[in-house]
C-alpha cells in the first residue's frame, strides 16, 4: 500500500539547499573572503575562476557578484589574465567600477608588462594592494620611464607596495615617488626603486626592504622615523658604505616593534656595524646572508672576533624569549648555513658564502652557547665540508646533547657519520632518525650507522622512512630482523 504524502514530509525535504536560503549579505561576504586566498600560479582554482564559476551557480549569486565592483576590483591577477586577447583584461577592469583595487601576479611577457603599465598609469590613485613580480627580461628605458611616471604620482589608497624582480635598471627620478601622498602605505618592498629617504609616507611603513642605493649612515637615520616597522630587509648596503672607519659616528636606533630584521648580501663588518647601532623588540629574529669580502686584512682577526661575540649575544636574546627547538645545518665546500627555530618560527639564520675564518671562531661561540644544549630537533645536510672548519662543526654537533630527533638523507648520513667518528658519545638521547632519501645501491650507510649507534650503546629507536618517496629497497631488508628497531613507511609500522 502507498504510503500518503503528507504537508509535513514536503517539509522535512526542503526544494532548496541551506547555502542557497543564505542572506546577501552574507552571502556578499563569502565572496569577498574568496578573493583574499592566493592560489600558485599554475593552479586552477583561483579567486578569479571561483567567482566566476560561482556566478553562474543562479540568478541571485550572478546578480550579486555582477553587482559588486568591490568585488571585480581584488581580482586583478596578472597570472590569470595574460592571455593574448585583452577583452577579459578589460572586462575585469570595467567591472571593478571606481572600486579599489588589488593588482597582483607576475610579468612573464610584453603583453603583460603593458597591462600593468596601463594600471599603474590610468588607476594608480585607487590601487590598494600592488604586489608584482617582474620576470620579463625585454623592458626598455623607455618601459621603465613610463613605469617612474606613473608611479610619481599621488596613491592615497595604497597599502602594499611590492615590486620585485627584473625591471631592466634602477628606477629613480628627481620628482617624489607617490607624489609624496600615500598616507595608508604600510608595506613597501621595492629593490630597484630609488626614493627619498625623508619621504612622509615612510613614517607609517611596517614592512620595508632598502637596497644598494643608500648609504648605511643615512638608512639609520632614517629608520629612526619609522617607529612601527616590525620587519627590515637591507640588501647589499657595502655598495655606498665600503670604509670600516666611519668619518662621522652613525645614528643609534631603537624599534620597539621591530620582529624581523634581514640583512643581505653585506660584507660582515658592515653586518657588525647594524647590530650595533640597531636595537630591535625583544625576541626579533634575524637572518644574515654574508659575503666573504672584509677589507684591512691586519683588523680581520678582532672584526671576525667582535662579529662573533656580537652575534652570539644576539641570539642569546633571542632565544631568551622562546627557547630554540630545532637547527638546521647545511655545510658543502662553498657554502654554509645555520637555522635556529622554535616550531615554525625561525629565530636566527644565517648563510655565508665563504668566510670560513669567521666560521671558525663563530661555531665555537655557537658550540658554547647554553641555549644549543636545549634544542632538541637537529635537520643535517652535510657534504664535503672544508677540512679547516671540521673540528668546529664536530664541536658543534657534540653540542647537541639534548637531540631526540635527526632529519637527513642516506647521502648526508654517510658525511655525518665520518665526522661523529670522532665524537665521544654522539647524540646520547637521539631517538628517532628521519630519512627523506635512500640511495639506490647494495651497500648501504643506514646499516653501518645503526649498528655504530648499538656498538656504543645508543640505539636508535626509530627509523622513520615515511618521507622516502619509492618502497624500501632490497639491500635495507636487514631492518626486519633489528631488534628493538621499529620502522615506520608510508606512516604505517613495517
Amino acid at each position: 500500500m502507498l504510503q500518503s504524502y503528507s504537508h509535513d514530509s514536503a517539509n522535512a525535504f526542503p526544494s532548496k539547499p541551506p547555502i542557497l536560503k543564505l542572506d546577501e549579505d552574507i552571502l556578499w561576504r563569502v565572496f569577498m573572503i574568496n578573493t583574499k586566498t592566493v592560489m600558485p600560479a599554475d593552479k586552477s582554482r583561483h579567486p578569479l575562476s571561483t567567482c566566476r564559476h560561482s556566478s553562474q551557480v543562479c540568478r541571485l549569486w550572478r546578480s550579486i557578484i555582477l553587482g559588486s565592483p568591490a568585488l571585480w576590483g581584488r581580482l586583478v591577477d596578472l597570472d590569470h589574465l595574460n592571455g593574448k586577447n585583452s577583452c577579459w583584461r578589460d572586462e575585469i577592469l570595467c567591472r571593478s567600477g571606481d572600486a579599489v583595487l588589488w593588482v597582483r601576479g607576475h610579468v612573464r611577457d610584453r603583453h603583460m608588462w603593458e597591462y600593468l603599465l596601463s594600471i599603474c598609469d590610468t588607476h594608480l590613485a585607487r590601487i590598494q594592494h600592488l604586489q608584482i613580480t617582474i620576470a620579463y627580461t625585454k623592458s626598455y628605458q623607455a618601459d621603465r620611464s613610463r613605469l617612474s611616471d606613473a608611479l610619481h604620482r599621488p596613491a592615497p589608497l595604497l597599502t602594499t607596495f611590492k615590486f620585485e624582480g627584473n625591471i631592466g635598471g634602477s628606477l629613480g627620478s628627481p620628482l617624489p615617488l607617490f607624489a609624496n601622498v600615500a598616507p595608508l602605505l604600510e608595506v613597501f618592498v621595492a629593490g630597484g626603486f630609488k626614493f627619498n629617504l625623508c619621504a612622509p609616507w615612510l613614517s607609517n611603513l611596517r614592512e620595508i626592504c632598502i637596497s644598494e642605493f643608500f648609504a648605511l649612515a643615512d638608512v639609520l637615520a632614517a629608520l629612526k622615523f619609522m617607529p612601527f616597522l616590525e620587519c627590515i630587509c637591507l640588501n647589499e648596503l657595502d655598495k655606498v658604505h665600503k670604509e670600516m672607519v666611519q668619518l662621522t659616528p652613525l645614528p643609534s636606533v631603537h624599534l620597539p616593534q621591530l620582529r624581523i630584521l634581514e640583512i643581505e648580501s653585506v660584507p660582515l663588518h658592515i653586518c657588525l656595524l647594524i647590530l650595533e647601532h640597531l636595537s630591535p623588540a625583544g625576541g626579533c629574529s634575524l637572518q644574515l646572508s654574508i659575503q666573504d669580502n672584509y677589507p684591512y686584512q691586519g683588523k680581520t682577526n678582532k672584526m671576525l672576533r667582535a662579529a662573533s661575540e656580537q652575534l652570539s649575544r644576539y641570539i642569546q636574546q633571542c632565544i631568551t624569549f622562546q627557547a630554540a627547538s630545532s637547527i638546521q645545518l647545511f655545510c658543502d665546500s662553498e657554502r654554509f648555513q645555520l637555522f635556529l627555530y622554535n616550531g615554525d618560527k625561525l629565530h636566527f639564520g644565517i648563510e655565508t658564502h665563504g668566510c670560513w675564518d669567521f666560521l671558525q671562531i663563530f661555531l665555537v661561540y655557537i658550540a658554547l652557547s647554553s641555549f644549543i644544549s636545549l634544542v632538541t630537533e637537529a635537520g643535517l645536510t652535510l657534504s664535503d665540508p672544508p677540512p679547516h672548519i671540521l673540528v668546529q662543526l664536530t664541536l658543534l654537533l657534540g653540542s647537541l646533547g639534548s637531540v631526540t630527533t635527526l632529519n637527513i638523507s642516506e647521502l648526508e648520513l654517510k658525511c655525518a657519520h665520518s665526522i661523529m667518528t670522532n665524537m665521544n658519545n654522539p647524540f646520547p638521547k637521539l631517538h628517532t632518525v628521519v630519512l627523506d632519501h635512500i640511495l639506490e645501491k647494495d651497500e648501504s650507510v643506514i646499516e653501518v650507522f645503526l649498528e655504530q649507534r648499538e656498538a656504543i650503546g645508543l640505539p636508535v629507536s626509530v627509523l622513520d622512512l615515511t618521507k622516502v618517496s619509492f618502497g624500501i629497497p632490497n639491500h635495507l631488508n636487514f631492518l626486519k630482523g633489528m631488534s628493538g628497531l621499529k620502522v615506520l613507511e608510508s606512516n604505517e609500522e613495517l
